[in-house]
């Protein structure tokens, strides 16, 4: 007897769409009926990635080509066309498709690694058959790695900016190009969220005019996240500063003097809408002797040290600047502080030893810094502020991380977070989270 016979279609939709994020289980459970395979389908195919995946090559070196030679065999291609395939002889299938991501290696591979015609050649094809599109996400070969927008070919660049030109696009996202054209971003009508890392623009200044919004023009963009894409930000906000005007969510990486230009003009224009803040202060506030305007509807301000590379054997050494610079970046938000609810300070560290001596602080010769934090924290006159410390700890190490090294860290970090900040632990405000991330863990995270 089938399932949907013992059970009422609106009982059985909702247990399916409580596996959402269980694609094996729903796999299995698309065979029971046709009923469930037709739900499960919505979110078996909700988001769908193509491309290899990170950190492997698009070619199976180990496997030898399906003609018997020596020439490895393209598996990434090989996804993609039993994909389309799939598409083309079940048409409702791409209508459950809302997110894609694609990784650019079809044409970026070895030395010797020739262009996928039948990518170049069946992506339009294949995004035509993604009516339901609203997120796309362009990723460069490899993480960390930054390719020449304009080297793509030219039926692939043509399709995917065609694709964010429609009316149902939402959000676009691109990691690791420069050259990037702001046509590419700004041809959707309807944009909400735009995610940039490692993203430079293209030197087109024609094309820059004609491809963004005008200086008094508003947009729909309500979410900003720019890591390492200054460049590409910068040249919008001081054009088209009203673009950003119903901004929700703002991160920015703040790294030099016109970093923390940008981010002031970019409060200003939206100080009324914006509710959330992230900000990764890579130095300490340059240019800056004003406090920020007061964002009266924020609620939540994380502020992140990024990762300190000197894990020593008896110690981590984490200089005093990075702690001057949080201090510093929370002054400037005095009045902000007044009415936000959550405060988070993200303290960012890496590791290829990950070696503990229990007799040694890991955190050494820092208490005069911390003590400063301290007392800028306990004194804000906000009672419903709460503050999160978190140590989040990256292991790089071959062979994973020892299980009684990790009990250790955690255990110092978290009893050590209580003597760096007596003042906000008394007074009942802090929270502390220590997390330490394998490499996989942390690339797992990247890609979600």
């Amino acid at each position: 007897m089938e399932m949907d016979a013992r059970l009422g279609p609106e009982v059985l939709d909702l247990i399916i769409d409580e596996l959402e994020g269980s694609i094996s289980t729903l796999c299995t459970i698309s065979l029971v009926s046709s009923h469930c395979a037709s739900r499960a389908r919505r979110h078996i195919f909700k988001h769908v990635n193509l491309g290899h995946e990170e950190g492997s090559p698009p070619y199976d070196e180990d496997d030898a080509g399906e003609d018997g030679d020596d020439e490895p065999e393209d598996t990434q291609s090989t996804r993609f066309s039993d994909f389309l395939e799939l598409l083309e002889t079940n048409e409702m299938l791409g209508s459950y498709v809302h997110s894609l991501s694609i990784r650019m290696s079809s044409f970026i591979g070895r030395e010797d690694y020739e262009d996928d015609e039948d990518f170049i050649d069946n992506l339009p094809l294949l995004l035509e058959l993604l009516p339901s599109l609203s997120s796309i996400r362009m990723i460069a070969p490899e993480i960390g790695d930054v390719s020449d927008w304009k080297s793509m070919p030219h039926q692939v660049k043509e399709a995917i900016t065609d694709c964010c030109g429609r009316a149902n696009i939402r959000k676009v996202a691109i990691i690791g190009f420069w050259n990037v054209p702001y046509q590419l971003v700004f041809s959707a009508p309807k944009l909400e969220v735009l995610d940039l890392t490692m993203v430079s623009p293209s030197t087109d200044t024609a094309a820059f005019g004609s491809a963004t919004p005008g200086p008094n023009r508003s947009t729909g963009l309500i979410e900003l996240v720019a890591h390492s894409s200054s460049t590409f930000i910068r040249p919008l906000v001081l054009a088209s500063p009203k673009m950003l005007s119903s901004l929700k969510t703002l991160q920015l990486d703040l790294g030099g003097t016109e970093d923390w230009d940008t981010y002031r003009r970019i409060l200003r224009v939206c100080r009324a809408s914006l509710q959330r803040i992230v900000l990764e202060v890579q130095v300490q506030p340059v240019g800056t002797e004003d406090r920020m305007p007061p964002l009266p509807n924020s609620k939540n301000l994380k502020l992140i040290v990024p990762a300190i590379p000197d894990w020593r054997r008896t110690h981590v050494y984490f200089p005093e600047y990075a702690i001057n610079s949080m201090k510093s970046t929370l002054l400037l938000h005095e009045k902000t502080l007044e009415t936000l609810e959550l405060l988070t300070l993200t303290v960012s560290l890496r590791t290829t030893t990950f070696k503990v001596n229990p007799s040694v602080t890991i955190l050494e010769d820092t208490t005069g810094a911390w003590a400063e934090v301290d007392e800028c924290l306990s004194s804000i006159p906000n009672g419903k502020l709460q503050i999160e410390l978190n140590f989040e700890i990256l292991a790089s190490t071959e062979g994973g991380v020892d299980h009684h090294d990790k009990m250790e860290v955690i255990s110092q970090l978290s009893e050590k977070a209580a003597t760096l900040l007596p003042k906000t632990t008394q007074a009942g405000r802090l929270n502390t989270f220590v997390y330490v991330l394998s490499l996989e863990e942390y690339k797992a995270q990247d890609n979600s």
